[in-house]
């Protein structure tokens, strides 16, 4: 895409200057960026105006600075940075699960395996090695989907801060800047953050599947093991449901999850009769803390004055 340099930044054009004098600045330029959204950062005033979808901008020639690009690659570059390290966190945490779990499934299967060698094996036979080898596969399949949503975020990886540090070329930096912007908006397009969170809800349907089978099988080896089985999973079940629904009623609970934060979606949205995957929880949150502003605001004064902040989390 080709560049024109413009007039500083304090001076402001309906369209892209073409005198002599002004293409001359080697200070700014003037990028045609169509359908541009960016990651959250300040907005300056003489930016394109944005679309009520919050992602989008109106196709226009906006004027970037080399200082104006700087920010943009400093703040992607630590907005990247949180989010990617936090993707990372719970990818390994599932590849670590997937294999502890794995290694626990296949002794017993190997168990339960012998039950079908039998001719005209009984039914509860099949249910438990039906039931395990689904665990398991899921259970892989969650350990290879974690590998692969890692070597996804690694092809996004753009290096902007050091790109902007090392660089006072402005073609440069921009050309980088529009290579990151590219990718983003393919990120939200494609809606990797929540491709990521998929993988939370593979290890509970394995966890299912491998409960339903051990339940199962001793049921039939020794009932009262069976029925202790039972009534403890029960219990971790209803937990877990009440955690993932609490949520919905209320924005201050602190069991959020991607499970719960869909919930809490979906529940919105049908309420308002615009059944929606993402935008309703923060909405709600943000009007209970502005209901709450003069409560929270007192809270804020008393723990800044006082030692309550040798306190953590209000214990003596």
């Amino acid at each position: 895409m080709s560049f024109q340099h413009c007039m500083p930044q304090n001076l402001s054009y309906s369209r892209p200057p073409s005198t002599i004098e002004d293409k001359q600045r080697p200070s700014d330029i003037a990028v045609d960026t169509p359908d541009v959204a960016l990651p959250p950062q300040p907005q300056a005033p003489d930016f394109p105006r944005q679309s009520e979808d919050n992602h989008h901008f109106t196709d226009q020639d906006v004027y970037l600075c080399l200082d104006r690009l700087k920010l943009y690659a400093r703040t992607a570059h630590l907005y990247d940075k949180g989010r990617f390290e936090l993707w990372h966190k719970r990818l390994d945490l599932q590849l670590l699960f997937a294999g502890i779990f794995s290694a626990i499934i296949l002794p017993l299967i190997a168990e339960t395996y012998s039950f079908l060698s039998e001719p005209g094996p009984p039914a509860y036979a099949i249910r438990i090695n039906a039931f395990l080898a689904i665990s398991l596969v899921i259970s892989i399949m969650t350990a290879v989907f974690s590998l692969h949503c890692k070597q996804w975020m690694d092809g996004y990886d753009v290096d902007l801060l050091l790109r902007s540090e090392a660089a006072d070329d402005l073609e440069t930096l921009a050309h980088a800047c529009r290579i990151h912007q590219y990718r983003f908006q393919a990120l939200v397009r494609y809606r990797f953050p929540s491709i990521v969170g998929m993988g939370a809800m593979l290890i509970y349907t394995s966890i299912a599947c491998f409960s339903i089978a051990l339940v199962d099988f001793f049921w039939h080896l020794y009932r009262p093991i069976g029925i202790m089985l039972a009534g403890l999973i029960g219990v971790i079940l209803s937990l877990h449901i009440f955690t993932s629904l609490q949520p919905c009623l209320s924005s201050a609970s602190p069991f959020k999850s991607p499970l719960s934060y869909l919930l809490v979606n979906l529940w919105l949205g049908a309420l308002d009769g615009q059944p929606v995957m993402k935008g309703k929880s923060e909405q709600r949150e943000n009007m209970d803390v502005e209901g709450m502003k003069r409560h929270l605001d007192s809270a804020i004064a008393h723990w800044s004055t006082s030692d309550a902040l040798q306190r953590p989390m209000g214990y003596p």
